[in-house]
């Protein structure tokens, strides 16, 4: 896997009891289990955090502006991807983030598409 900057609702859906789970976002869910999952039971992977505190804050709930996962990939020398569970307006912007050089890692690419549809009217 590598370094990634791993957005709170990554985190909030993966930990989500599957009752209070939407039915149309039950396979991201089980998609941000096995990232997770993945993500802790390899040794070489690296959460990239920012120096201020910004984004544990956003984990435990007090905390929630998305420039900060932005910002953090745009200093760090490497750029790690940023992954995006259920925030359908990471899509929007996905080609100008890579225009910039950053990456978003879609957990349900084929999820993160419709709901962006139906946000935007499609």
């Amino acid at each position: 896997m590598g370094k990634y900057i791993i957005d709170a609702n990554v985190v909030l859906l993966a930990g989500t009891p599957v009752k209070d789970i939407p039915s149309d976002q039950l396979l991201c869910a089980q998609k941000c289990i096995k990232f997770i999952n993945n993500f802790v039971t390899k040794a070489d992977n690296i959460l990239v955090l920012d120096a201020e505190g910004r984004i544990m804050k956003e984990y435990r709930g007090l905390y929630s502006p998305d420039r900060k996962y932005i910002a953090l990939a745009f200093q760090h020398k490497e750029h790690p991807p940023i992954v995006e569970a259920s925030d359908s307006k990471w899509w929007g912007i996905r080609e100008k983030m890579e225009r910039c050089g950053l990456n978003i890692r879609f957990i349900d690419e084929t999820y993160i598409k419709e709901k962006y549809a139906q946000k935007m009217g499609h």
